[in-house]
């Protein structure tokens, strides 16, 4: 069976949420790159990790694309409750300069307007 990831995307205070749902994996991180570069381009988003549960190498390399991308368009992208896999991962790449994380939604917006 395929990996899977969902997604809803919502607005906290003026600034655009993604909530993932399921795996990033070589079998999800083209389509998860796609849903994020697309908002990305317009607008700074904060995504909201909490429910993914497997963060592979593949998936960990989308996630840092999709935040070049954004940077590259002048947004950010937050990553918003990382969990211990997608930590292990991150750590044993070495890819903290990579990305902006955050624990709560209030510091992440406080991170776009620090980073922006």
């Amino acid at each position: 069976m395929p990996d899977l990831i969902n997604y809803t995307v919502r607005d906290y205070e003026g600034t655009k949420v993604i909530d993932f749902i399921g795996n990033l994996s070589a079998n999800t991180s083209k389509s998860f790159e796609t849903i994020v570069k697309r908002i990305s381009e317009k607008e700074n988003i904060i995504l909201n990790m909490i429910n993914i549960n497997i963060v592979t190498i593949a998936g960990l390399n989308s996630l840092i694309h999709a935040s070049y991308f954004a940077k590259e368009h002048g947004k950010r992208i937050i990553v918003l409750w990382p969990n211990e896999n997608l930590m292990e991962v991150v750590e044993m790449l070495e890819a903290h300069k990579h990305l902006i994380f955050a624990d709560s939604l209030e510091e992440g917006k406080t991170k776009i307007k620090f980073y922006t």
